[in-house]
């Protein structure tokens, strides 16, 4: 890899970041609902 596209690859990865960040509450509240969902479902399968 040259340094310019490592470069770029670093400021792609630090703006998904700051996106993350932002996005943070967002994206805690959609996991949750996910994890307590596949929860439900695997207590579903248990019977």
């Amino acid at each position: 890899m040259t340094s310019g596209v490592l470069s770029e690859f670093n400021a792609e990865a630090n703006n998904t970041e700051e996106l993350l960040k932002l996005q943070g509450v967002f994206f805690d509240f959609k996991l949750t609902n996910i994890l307590e969902i596949s929860y439900i479902w695997m207590q579903d399968l248990s019977f």
